[in-house]
């Protein structure tokens, strides 16, 4: 059943890697829901497999160590988003909404798609992805493959991000096997998304938020 869940996920990746493409037509935010579709196929293959959650790294485990870790590396990334985003790289990809007034209702179904996309995301490669491939194959093999499908996956977007991603996957797969749980890589990258996006909007000179929920025109 682990090698069902291991190519489940392998294809999952592939079609959400392809969704990301920037010869594909799409608005970020139904990127972001029809990729959390995409990642729900091994997720569900999952749950009725019969594998329990401990088996994949999805039981909620307080690790002491681990907390301390991913409550510092969260405020780091977001500090330094914060003061990161205006570089000029920056500022000609994101936010990846181009829109130059942000009403509340945009900037929570923003916020609300990142973090439903990233928990599904993070499931997949940090829970089950990872796990299955440790039954099925030694650690060192297990994490080689868990980084290089990661970077892998970003190098569609730009090569930057593809070689950033590296650093950043092989710190997630660290917490999640020290803790044995997943869900520290998640809150971490909802964070990093989260804030990415939002110090972006502060930093773009043609964009502001209104806060406001009447519907703004192009």
């Amino acid at each position: 059943m682990t090698t069902i869940l291991f190519y489940s996920c392998l294809i999952a990746i592939l079609l959400a890697g392809i969704l990301q493409s920037p010869r594909i037509q799409l608005h970020s935010l139904y990127r972001r829901w029809i990729g959390s579709l995409i990642f729900l196929f091994p997720i569900t293959i999952w749950l009725l497999s019969g594998v329990s959650a401990q088996q994949v790294g999805l039981l909620f485990l307080l690790e002491q160590k681990t907390f301390i870790i991913s409550a510092a590396l969260s405020i780091a990334i977001a500090v330094l988003n914060f003061f990161t985003a205006g570089t000029l790289g920056n500022l000609e990809v994101y936010p990846q909404i181009r829109k130059p007034i942000w009403n509340l209702p945009l900037l929570f179904h923003s916020t609300l798609a990142w973090m439903v996309y990233l928990l599904v995301y993070e499931i997949v490669f940090r829970g089950i992805l990872l796990y299955s491939s440790l039954s099925i194959m030694p650690m060192h093999w297990a994490v080689l493959l868990n980084t290089v499908v990661y970077s892998l996956a970003h190098l569609i977007k730009n090569k930057r991000e593809a070689v950033l991603s590296i650093p950043f996957g092989l710190m997630m797969i660290y917490l999640t096997l020290n803790s044995q749980s997943c869900w520290y890589a998640v809150v971490i990258h909802i964070v990093l998304a989260i804030s990415h996006e939002w110090s972006s909007i502060r930093a773009q000179p043609n964009m502001s938020v209104r806060f406001s929920f009447q519907n703004i025109k192009e």
